[in-house]
């Protein structure tokens, strides 16, 4: 609970008004994650988890990169333009999970798309990332 208070402390982020779209990388089962979402949501936010080990199977994105913009569809359906989106909770990268391909080349490079395209999101998005 140290690091929940010091990262609110240490940040405007519940400075702002709500409603808001913030998102934590990572899952349910990360109980430090849990918690920041229960804290955020009780606070008035809209809180989701972008679980990116979900991507591409159940996680999905649309993107422009000439415009960026985007959006984001998880995995109960939600869909999230990425102007709306206005923080990341970086909690726990999962890497992305490509179901497996017969062929390991392919497998390969729809693992390197698949990574690439997570990783343009987090790089072109104008969402606030925060660290713990």
């Amino acid at each position: 609970m140290r690091l929940f208070i010091s990262v609110l402390d240490f940040s405007t982020f519940l400075n702002f008004k709500f409603p808001m779209n913030i998102l934590i990388l990572g899952n349910d089962s990360d109980a430090h994650a849990a918690h920041i979402k229960d804290a955020l949501t009780q606070a008035g936010a809209e809180v989701d988890y972008l679980d990116t080990y979900l991507f591409p199977r159940q996680l999905r994105l649309s993107w422009q990169p000439d415009t960026l913009v985007g959006c984001l569809t998880l995995p109960g359906g939600r869909q999230l333009n990425f102007q709306d989106i206005h923080s990341v909770f970086w909690r726990n990268f999962s890497g992305v999970y490509v179901s497996p391909l017969k062929d390991a080349n392919q497998q390969q490079v729809a693992f390197n798309d698949s990574m690439s395209t997570v990783r343009s999101l987090i790089q072109a998005g104008s969402a606030r990332w925060i660290n713990s």
